[in-house]
């Protein structure tokens, strides 16, 4: 009998110390939302204050949970510390944007039928870019007007990214006008509302582009 008592006793202490450690572990991945209304409700004040439509989403790495995470592990004053250091870096990025372009060829490299990728490096090693294909034609380099791939590449914030880009080849072909349709990415997990075009223009076998500092 008394064997039979003890064998019962560790059977409910074990099925307790299990029930225990499932809540806690529910517990501990538990996301607050609640608190994370918070965050969302101080960005709208704030977005009112700097007449910016600012939004809280997910970037590139995150899931949403890991966002509201990433937010709610901030106090209130680090949170609006961080968007009003984005909001800088947005103007920062904008005044460059309104700079003129200069492109610089990486090579002396003939190109026939190859495909290439040029970039528009608008900050740092952010850039937009273009995959098409070239030729030479009488010793000058063309484009064929086959696209591979558009896209963005980030590195930094803020960053333009892309969604989609429209490219128009010009008669002669030596020339690609590139507009990228983006988000803007203000910082890990802020983002623009706003719809940003993003326009530039290539040479064929003429290299990548850059801001003229």
């Amino acid at each position: 009998m008394v064997k039979r008592i003890k064998n019962v006793v560790t059977v409910v202490m074990i099925t307790i110390g299990i029930l225990l450690f499932q809540e806690a572990e529910a517990f501990a991945g538990e996301v607050s939302y609640d608190e994370f209304a918070a965050y969302e409700t101080k960005l709208g004040q704030l977005n009112e204050e700097m007449g910016t439509d600012y939004q809280l989403q997910p970037t590139d790495g995150f899931s949403y949970d890991e966002m509201v995470a990433y937010f709610t592990d901030m106090t209130m004053e680090e949170f609006e510390a961080y968007i009003r250091n984005a909001y800088q870096q947005e103007k920062n990025l904008d005044e460059k944007m309104r700079k003129p372009l200069q492109e610089i060829a990486d090579g002396s490299i003939n190109l026939r039928s190859t495909l290439g990728t040029q970039r528009y490096y608008y900050d740092g090693n952010n850039s937009l870019y273009l995959k098409a294909y070239t030729t030479t034609v009488s010793g000058s380099t063309i484009y064929t007007g086959d696209v591979s791939a558009t896209g963005s590449t980030i590195n930094s914030y803020p960053a333009y990214k892309s969604n989609s880009c429209t490219v128009e080849f010009s008669g002669d072909k030596k020339n690609a006008s590139c507009t990228w349709t983006c988000l803007k990415y203000l910082s890990a997990n802020v983002t623009s509302a706003t719809k940003y075009t993003v326009k530039c223009t290539f040479t064929a076998g003429g290299g990548n582009v850059y801001m003229i500092v």
